[in-house]
């Protein structure tokens, strides 16, 4: 990590250990810390799994009102278009206490949309570590079901900063599978692009290749963004069309 990462590691490090909760505790809803040092040690509980099955991946209230469930939502945009914003700063500190506010603050479950801001603003920052963190506690831990988007965007991470700047294929295509075979998410070419503009990256044109033919096999529709990936690489490029068009 680069200073500044380190940095934001450590200024983050007690949020990490309050977001840690969402795995250990089952009861209906976030609590506030008990500790007025820092916004950062606020502690989160996660809901039971029964209230997540009413109410899927989005928010809910204890409450039955209609108009109380509006509000929560309201609240996650807002919270989500904050996230967006920490994103274009590259600013997962900042990214993570907005997450951990909507529990300690509103008593709110994240959905699959903010927490993918989430680490998007991570790997923006280039905190992988952190990136990491939220999606094992927030979707491994059970509180929201994962998408696509935030699943691509951890492969993103995997790809573009790895370890010391070096592709963590293994970490990616592993993350890749468990999409399909655990989340029963279908892979389209949003997840596609990101493996494709590394092997672009990295002019790496047998595996491009591969997940070419993969595409292909699977019945993949390219995207605009699919040969936009690939643009810089003109083998990897005309591969694409020839076998994608």
């Amino acid at each position: 990590f680069s200073r500044v990462g380190v940095v934001i590691m450590s200024a983050t490090m007690s949020t990490l250990n309050s977001v840690a909760v969402w795995r250990r505790n089952e009861s209906n809803s976030f609590t506030s810390s008990s500790s007025s040092s820092s916004r950062r040690g606020a502690r989160i509980q996660r809901s039971s799994r029964s209230r997540r099955q009413n109410a899927g991946c989005s928010s809910s209230s204890s409450s039955p009102s209609g108009q109380t469930t509006s509000f929560n939502q309201q609240i996650l945009r807002d919270v989500t278009k904050k996230l967006r914003d920490c994103v274009k700063r590259k600013a997962p500190s900042s990214a993570v206490d907005l997450l951990v506010s909507l529990g300690r603050d509103h008593g709110i479950e994240p959905d699959a949309r903010a927490a993918s801001t989430c680490i998007a603003a991570c790997i923006a920052g280039r905190d992988l570590d952190m990136a990491e963190k939220v999606f094992e506690q927030v979707f491994e831990g059970g509180v929201c079901e994962p998408d696509e988007i935030a699943v691509a965007e951890l492969v993103k991470g995997y790809l573009t900063i790895g370890r010391e700047n070096v592709p963590l294929w293994q970490k990616a295509t592993s993350l890749c599978a468990k999409m399909t075979n655990e989340y029963g998410i279908t892979r389209t070419a949003v997840t596609y692009n990101v493996l494709l503009q590394c092997c672009a990256n990295t002019n790496d044109f047998e595996r491009a290749e591969e997940i070419i033919d993969t595409m292909y096999d699977e019945e993949v529709a390219p995207s605009p963004e699919t040969f936009k990936a690939v643009e810089k690489r003109r083998s990897i490029r005309s591969y694409a069309k020839k076998v994608l068009m």
